[in-house]
């Protein structure tokens, strides 16, 4: 606002003048107005500012909630990542171990039958030995017998 000193200070140089293109009352009051519309400005600019500010702190806010949502987001899936690796190595060692397992049983199961399998083959081989002897006994008696 321009203060009433200002103006008379304004109009002071232009007493004599009444009328230029505008009366001095409707420049006077234009004057004014502009004042006023400069005011107005300037507190438009304020509350605009306040309310930018105003805005950014609540997106501001927003933003750190989201992004503090997606931090624990991410440190849930990291231990659910490590939990997972965890369980699939204590996976994979129960199996290595029931293979270990079934690995002896079939090597003692193998053994097994490989001996039992030698002693079968031994006492074919002597029973076949005792019958080619005793063909062979027959045989030589019955040469004996007819010459």
């Amino acid at each position: 606002k321009i203060s009433e000193g200002k103006k008379k200070d304004m109009l002071a140089g232009f007493s004599h003048l009444s009328e230029v293109i505008l009366d001095i009352e409707e420049w006077t009051r234009r004057i004014e107005e502009i004042g006023q519309l400069r005011t107005r400005m300037a507190e438009v600019e304020g509350e605009h500012s306040y309310i930018v500010r105003q805005v950014t702190a609540a997106h501001e806010a927003t933003l750190k909630e989201v992004h503090g949502g997606y931090i624990q987001s991410i440190e849930d899936l990291k231990g659910r990542i490590k939990q997972m690796e965890r369980e699939h190595l204590l996976e994979l060692h129960n199996y290595s171990t029931k293979i270990e397992e079934l690995m002896n049983v079939h090597g003692h199961e193998l053994d097994t039958k490989e001996r039992q399998y030698a002693s079968k083959f031994i006492r074919e081989y002597e029973r076949y030995d005792g019958l080619v002897e005793n063909t062979e006994g027959q045989i030589s008696q019955f040469k004996r017998k007819f010459r």
